[in-house]
């Protein structure tokens, strides 16, 4: 067992895009728990897919609206 887990945070852009592909084969490939995973959606809607794909590797995530031109107002939710 591992005591001190590594902290990995994805973030995705919530509509389209391929890296969400790629980040869903390694949050299913991390069977044995080696990192504790967060995955970090942004973007103007949140797809259904997303959260049914969310819900079933059973991992933790947030959602940041973001609006045009004032994307770094979202991000304060973080802090």
């Amino acid at each position: 067992m591992i005591k001190n887990k590594l902290k990995v945070s994805h973030i995705l852009y919530s509509s389209l895009g391929g890296a969400s592909n790629v980040v869903f084969s390694l949050v299913d490939n991390n069977k044995h728990k080696f990192y504790d995973e967060n995955l970090i959606f942004t973007g103007p809607n949140f797809l259904k897919d997303f959260k049914e794909k969310v819900k079933s590797v059973n991992v933790k995530y947030k959602f940041i609206k973001t609006f045009k031109f004032f994307q770094f107002l979202s991000w304060l939710h973080l802090v």
